[in-house]
């Protein structure tokens, strides 16, 4: 039987505290099995837990299991089973009950994985359990369709982390298709293939999509021998000979990014 106590408050944003980058904690004594256990929660944007020494805990309240903060459950399975693995220490932080069902889901996130496991599980809770996950490979981001009804669009922001939106995946073919058939009404308009049309099928206007490809076209003119070799480099020297070759104004108009769709356009304009 665990006995728990809690004391020592602290907060920064009361008087009498120089700056800190903490705002709240307390220290935790856990006594179980003729044992103390002491640590330190102290918290800002995110809990930090260590383990300190025994001390006396002023002010101190006796709490449960379940009123202990959750990084602080977790800093004492580690403390008890430091090569615990992740399901143990899920039965042991939230209970059996609790604990299987975080495990049962975790299992089924892995075996179902969009992208990664926190975005798979919340995808869970708001489209329930799914089946089939496909991978879309031509996509710019990293695109998923699930069950054949929902596309899940993740866009990775680095070290801001994740986000994701999900569409419906029938809307999604109906936009593809029309935005197909009006490129390949642009391309004919401006006499250029379908794979470089497609650079200005964002633009609004068909008569300003239509200027510009006829633009690019006419831009072909422009490559010399030394800008038809340059594309064939890497994407940064290419990008650059391309930019010479269709001048400031017509590339900025143009949605042509990554690796291969510029080699797309720089291969059209030098043949």
């Amino acid at each position: 039987m665990k006995k728990i106590r809690k004391g020592n408050f602290y907060d920064s944003r009361l008087g009498g505290h120089s700056y800190s980058m903490w705002e709240t904690g307390y220290d935790v004594c856990i006594e179980e099995d003729g044992k103390a256990y002491f640590y330190q929660l102290r918290n800002y944007d995110r809990d930090v837990v260590s383990s300190i020494e025994p001390l006396e805990l002023k002010n101190a309240v006796e709490i449960s299991w379940d009123e202990l903060n959750e990084s602080v459950r977790t800093a004492h399975f580690y403390q008890l089973k430091p090569e615990g693995t992740e399901s143990e220490k899920n039965l042991f932080v939230y209970g059996e009950e609790k604990g299987a069902q975080l495990n049962a889901e975790i299992q089924w996130a892995e075996e179902h994985r969009v992208y990664n496991r926190e975005i798979t599980l919340a995808l869970l809770k708001s489209l329930g359990h799914f089946e089939k996950v496909e991978v879309d490979c031509t996509a710019r981001d990293h695109v998923y369709v699930i069950d054949g009804k929902w596309q899940v669009t993740v866009i990775d922001n680095g070290c801001r982390g994740e986000n994701y939106y999900v569409e419906d995946y029938a809307n999604v073919i109906a936009r593809k298709k029309f935005f197909g058939r009006r490129v390949a009404r642009l391309a004919k308009a401006a006499e250029v293939p379908w794979e470089v049309a497609v650079f200005a099928g964002y633009i609004e206007e068909d008569q300003e999509a239509i200027q510009i490809l006829k633009e690019v076209k006419a831009s072909r003119k422009n490559v010399t021998a030394y800008l038809r070799e340059e594309p064939s480099h890497g994407i940064g020297r290419r990008v650059a000979a391309i930019e010479e070759i269709l001048g400031r104004s017509t590339w900025i108009n143009l949605r042509c990014r990554g690796q291969r769709a510029t080699y797309t356009l720089a291969k059209y304009l030098a043949n």
